[in-house]
């Protein structure tokens, strides 16, 4: 036996303190690892839709990005083994499939025909704006003066966008600039119908579910969308990142950092995807991003951000 003032066991508390550091060292690092690379591929996918959209479409794109996505995550739940397949409420998740991935994947490239990667990838910052007024006008809770706020910069911000572009104006840029905001409002939707009809399914088995439900709804549009003739090599290379980086490895990355840090603190990749989405654009694109873009950008990240402090 030892007694409290042992050199034996104050050098086993010093390890155990300094295990501990270490552990939280790592924790830490591996959680900006897991975010930053999220918030790349995420934002990535808006410089993969403006290149291969044009060629082969909104559906074909979005299909080709779920039969891509979905083998990827099959094979990393037969991996871990924590999933049972068949125990899913399908019924549910081919609807949540609709909501959440089916129309807003569709819709956002639809958008990537007309609009810049950068204007995209601004515009889909809206999300949490959308959903904050979902609760709002249909769940009937009772929101305070910092929700109201964070709404109206919000909504402030893509009136600066939208009203402020210096583009010439056409059906096509109204029904893209129309286009994109529809994806972000199902998304809220989509986030919404998740949180209260599937609730208590883990993360990735509503992926799989959902991801499934959008391929089965998306199969007929897509082969009848098919092109005649094989997409160009940039288009294809663009179909494979949006499939594998900006689907694929993005979910695997976001089930890991609500494992590692909780569902909260993986929504601040929020801020981080419409900032790669222009770096992407810039770089590789030779894209301009006009300075009320980025007016409207930083508006609309104020009012994700005051909602975020508000929870």
């Amino acid at each position: 036996m030892y007694d409290a003032f042992s050199p034996h066991l104050f050098t086993i508390t010093i390890k155990n303190q300094y295990s501990a550091a270490l552990m939280i060292k790592s924790t830490k690092a591996l959680h900006l690892l897991f975010l930053f690379t999220l918030g790349a591929v995420w934002g990535g996918s808006f410089l993969f839709l403006r290149i291969s959209a044009p060629e082969v479409g909104p559906f074909v794109v979005t299909a080709t990005r779920i039969y891509l996505a979905l083998p990827c995550l099959l094979i990393y739940a037969l991996f871990i083994k924590r999933i049972s397949l068949r125990s899913l409420p399908w019924n549910r998740l081919i609807l949540l499939g609709l909501l959440n991935t089916a129309i807003p994947f569709t819709a956002i490239a639809a958008a990537e025909v007309y609009l810049t990667a950068s204007l995209g990838a601004i515009l889909n910052a809206t999300t949490p704006i959308f959903m904050a007024l979902l609760v709002t006008l249909f769940l009937k809770e009772r929101q305070n003066i910092a929700t109201i706020i964070a709404l109206l910069i919000g909504f402030a911000g893509v009136v600066v966008i939208v009203g402020w572009q210096p583009m010439i104006w056409s059906w096509q840029l109204g029904f893209a600039i129309l286009a994109s905001l529809t994806g972000a409002l199902f998304y809220g939707i989509g986030g919404l119908y998740a949180a209260h009809c599937v609730k208590g399914l883990p993360p990735l088995a509503m992926a799989i579910g959902q991801l499934t439900g959008a391929g089965l709804i998306l199969t007929p549009f897509a082969l009848y969308a098919m092109p005649h003739s094989l997409p160009s090599a940039e288009t294809l290379w663009s179909l494979l990142g949006l499939g594998i980086l900006s689907t694929g490895v993005a979910y695997l990355c976001y089930f890991n950092l609500i494992k590692l840090v909780g569902p909260s603190k993986t929504l601040t990749v929020t801020y981080l995807i419409p900032g790669f989405g222009i770096l992407w654009g810039v770089l590789f694109l030779s894209e301009q991003v006009p300075f009320t873009s980025m007016l409207g950008l930083a508006m609309i990240l104020i009012g994700v951000l005051i909602l975020n402090l508000k929870k």
